[in-house]
């Protein structure tokens, strides 16, 4: 995400698991696979102002840093 944000692409965290919230801290390490999800899965910019040339940057850099 801050390698995106270096760019002016700011996507967002997707899914936080729920043993994050205060509330559910007890149950932490009680789902693994929510986890993970939660540390690994953002979503990318998308709204119906974007240009193909704003979709064309966000996938070049995704892929760019993604290796």
């Amino acid at each position: 995400m801050l390698a995106l944000n270096k760019h002016e692409v700011f996507p967002g965290v997707h899914y936080r698991d729920n043993t994050e919230y205060t509330m559910y801290r007890d149950a932490h390490g009680t789902c693994p696979e929510a986890a993970r999800a939660s540390a690994e899965i953002i979503s990318l910019p998308l709204h119906l102002r974007m240009s193909k040339a704003d979709v064309e940057l966000v996938a070049d850099l995704v892929r760019r840093y993604v290796r």
